[in-house]
């Protein structure tokens, strides 16, 4: 067991090695040297072998460790078919100009590219881009194609999400021309390797559910193992809160005072705001939804001079020469200033950007970063660039050049869902979950701290007064999350700020499920999901709601992100419990005092089941992402940075985990150790490839 960990870490090593490689030198270059090189390859037969070995050492093979059986044995069969689709599979591309066909199929290997025959013709009969109404952003795109075999033709389509299979050759809608009279099809042969990795799949989601409930399983023992224990825990609580930002001094004080003395009134912002608005990405929604992310975009808050989104935005059609003057435009990174050899502040007038000859200051740097790729760009590129957008929908403002008014006669317009959204922007929901969960919880943590020490019969019964309160604040978090899914049209984990919420509210459930046995367990839960809802409305996260792109209009999407995101909320509560064993453990170095020694057993015991729960939804997820991109893209693994980080996230845990079969004395320290230490790899996953890597993930 000890050996298989270790391999299984060295591995980890590998992977997160192979994408810098990726970034800084090339994606071949990962390939060759790590991903499919000899040394891995006999490193994940050594891991294929050293499970083996502890099967049958330990004669797993008997009645009650069925799951354990069942999950390594999947992850076998799903390497063995991966094997068998990297030795016999193929894959190419197939590109058709309208009117033309071919039966050619282009491989591109390390040795060059090839062609290959087909045993049929493909014709592109027409291909058909369709954007979302009254937008330029694409809302799918498919190929209508003509299959010309045996003397006999047949009609044909392919599009996104939906998978052409022609004689054991699936044709994926991939791409297309830049002038839209040809597509692009990825073209994948691999009946047996996929039907061998497919059962792989089947056998890791039986084995998972057997392992979360047999009788027998690791999960059921350590929740048994948990009656008779008292929780006691020594937690110190810091609060701290940021001191608000000093007001801005304007130097343009005169303009301030016409701006005030001018403002839109109140009544006729609100009426303006409940208008409908197309975005330049498809989505009918109320102007005030659009007002609220132009200002927090340009100004990163949601009022500027005692004006709301509403009044603003209607101030600057009317009055745009006068707001050219103020500084409104709200630079993230300072050394753009610098750079720009501006005086250093925080916000800027549009007109600060243009020299006095009118020339765009930014022209030519904004040209050369376009001209690299996102893989190569610096953060401080990739903030001017963010910069370059703020300074643009600035003057679509000024200009008059805004995403269109719709009349209330237009039929594009559900107004329920208008109605819905403006509630949704007036309630504010989730900001409310967020006040609710740091107040209530961190009440909560203080009072069960004291009542481990001091016995008060008012403690006992404000106890379930709190918890009544969050669960309302819960009850509230899945109103919002509902609403939010009703006004885009698709499950709202999607981007990172939905996702966030989500996970924040995957958390404060996570405690509750062990409430009965530990209360500061779950004050730790509801504490973690207010910080992740506060971090969610930070400046630099965008609560936009948009239009899927399209690779994302599947249902796959809601199974999917889910599954990982459930599995995220309870990596968080490890995090917090690892943390608070560790402090407890340093506080009774000696072992003397045995009722903290207990705590921490107890303690520990509730880390492990829910690291197993945890790693379950993670790998569950993980592969069902495999099965979605197959069915997008023709291939389980494609090597992303979000792939590799979410394989080695897992790995990660599945070291920690199973650090419970060795060195049992240690275990307690070792255990909270790598649940502390597992969980940067969900924020590498997370975030860190978002920033810091790039992929076919960023959406």
């Amino acid at each position: 067991m000890r050996k298989s960990i270790i391999l299984l870490l060295i591995y980890a090593l590998l992977l997160a090695a192979a994408t810098l490689i990726e970034k800084y030198i090339s994606t071949d270059a990962a390939k060759t040297f790590i991903y499919y090189s000899p040394v891995t390859i006999l490193l994940l037969i050594g891991i294929v072998a050293s499970f083996i070995a502890v099967v049958v050492k330990r004669r797993l093979w008997g009645k009650y460790k069925w799951s354990f059986l069942f999950i390594h044995g999947a992850l076998i069969v799903i390497l063995s078919g991966a094997f068998v689709t990297h030795i016999w599979g193929e894959e190419g591309i197939v590109h058709i100009r309208e009117g033309q066909s071919t039966n050619l199929m282009l491989i591109r290997t390390n040795d060059g590219d090839e062609f290959k025959k087909l045993p049929f013709n493909i014709e592109l009969k027409e291909f058909i881009l369709t954007y979302y109404p009254g937008s330029s952003s694409p809302s799918s795109f498919e190929s209508i194609l003509i299959i010309h075999e045996n003397g006999r033709s047949t009609e044909k389509s392919v599009s996104v999400n939906n998978v052409l299979d022609i004689r054991g050759y699936r044709f994926f809608q991939s791409s297309y021309d830049m002038d839209k009279k040809g597509t692009i099809l990825t073209v994948n042969k691999d009946i047996p390797g996929r039907q061998i990795i497919y059962m792989g799949y089947f056998l890791l989601i039986i084995g998972f559910i057997l392992f979360l409930t047999s009788k027998n399983s690791r999960i059921r023992q350590l929740i048994r193992s948990l009656s008779g224990l008292t929780v006691v825990l020594l937690l110190f609580v810091g609060c701290t809160t940021a001191p608000p930002a000093a007001n801005h001094r304007l130097s343009h004080s005169g303009h301030v005072e016409f701006l005030k003395e001018n403002k839109i009134d109140s009544e006729q912002a609100k009426k303006f705001g409940a208008l409908a608005i197309q975005s330049p990405d498809g989505r009918i929604k109320p102007v005030n939804t659009f007002s609220s992310e132009v200002l927090r975009k340009l100004h990163k808050s949601d009022k500027i001079w005692g004006m709301n989104s509403d009044q603003f935005l209607l101030s600057v059609l009317t009055y745009p020469e006068i707001w050219k003057q103020m500084p409104v435009i709200h630079l993230s990174n300072k050394h753009i200033g610098t750079y720009l050899e501006m005086k250093i502040k925080n916000d800027f007038s549009y007109t600060e950007f243009f020299d006095s000859d009118g020339n765009y200051k930014l022209q030519k740097k904004i040209e050369e970063i376009y001209y690299k790729s996102p893989s190569e760009r610096s953060k401080f590129e990739k903030d001017l660039l963010k910069l370059d957008e703020q300074i643009f929908l600035f003057h679509q403002l000024l200009h008059f050049d805004m995403s269109n008014i719709l009349s209330d006669t237009d039929n594009r317009i559900n107004p329920n869902k208008i109605k819905a959204e403006l509630l949704y922007n007036k309630l504010n929901i989730f900001r409310l979950c967020k006040m609710i969960y740091l107040i209530f919880g961190g009440i909560l943590l203080i009072l069960t701290v004291i009542s481990l020490f001091i016995e008060y019969k008012l403690i006992r019964r404000i106890i379930p007064i709190l918890s009544l309160f969050i669960l309302i604040g819960l009850l509230y978090h899945v109103f919002g999350i509902g609403l939010r899914w009703y006004i885009a049209g698709y499950a709202p984990w999607s981007n990172s700020y939905e996702t966030m919420v989500f996970v924040s509210l995957i958390s404060v459930l996570a405690g509750i499920i062990f409430y009965r046995q530990s209360k500061i367990v779950f004050a730790l839960a509801v504490l973690f999901g207010g910080v992740i809802l506060f971090v969610a409305g930070l400046n630099w996260m965008d609560p936009q709601i948009s239009s899927l792109v399209p690779v994302l209009k599947s249902p796959w999407l809601m199974f999917h992100v889910a599954i990982i995101m459930i599995s995220y909320g309870f990596f968080g509560i490890n995090f917090l419990l690892g943390l608070t064993n560790l402090i407890l453990l340093k506080l009774n170095k000696k072992k003397t005092n045995e009722i903290i020694s207990l705590r921490i057993r107890e303690l520990s015991i509730i880390n492990e089941i829910s690291l197993w729960i945890g790693l379950s939804f993670l790998t569950v997820g993980t592969f069902l992402g495999a099965i979605w991109a197959n069915e997008s893209w023709g291939r389980y693994w494609g090597w992303d940075p979000k792939e590799t980080w979410a394989l080695i996230t897992i790995i990660a845990y599945t070291a920690v985990t199973h650090l419970a079969f060795i060195n049992k004395k240690e275990n307690p320290r070792w255990l909270n150790i790598g649940s502390v230490i597992a969980f940067f790899c969900v924020l590498m996953t997370y975030f860190g490839v978002n920033y810091f890597l790039s992929g076919m993930h960023s959406y």
